[in-house]
């Protein structure tokens, strides 16, 4: 999934936390595996927001079209904390649903 909310300079290069892609794809991986949590995109993406609310931004710069191994830029702690922080925003959507 491409953030979209990157910042580009007139250089063609791009300013972008590499924490909102590694979020969603953590968020949906574990609520699929959950079963018993929605995983709509929009309680994905509430989850994700929760998340990202609570975890530190990891900001990178990059030329468009170059390609990153973004996962690898993220240290064991990083990924700890991400992980950590679904579970718990998981539980909140999971008790407050923002739709029927």
């Amino acid at each position: 999934m491409e953030n979209t909310n990157n910042i580009q300079s007139k250089h063609s290069e791009y300013i972008c936390n590499i924490m909102e892609d590694e979020v969603v794809e953590q968020t949906k991986l574990m609520m699929a595996r959950d079963g018993e949590v929605c995983a709509c995109d929009v309680c994905v993406y509430n989850v994700s927001a929760l998340v990202l609310n609570n975890t530190k931004p990891h900001y990178i710069t990059t030329q468009r079209g170059e390609m990153f191994a973004r996962v690898d830029k993220l240290n064991i702690m990083d990924k700890t904390h991400i992980t950590i922080e679904v579970l718990r925003a998981i539980e909140v959507v999971r008790n407050k649903k923002m739709h029927d």
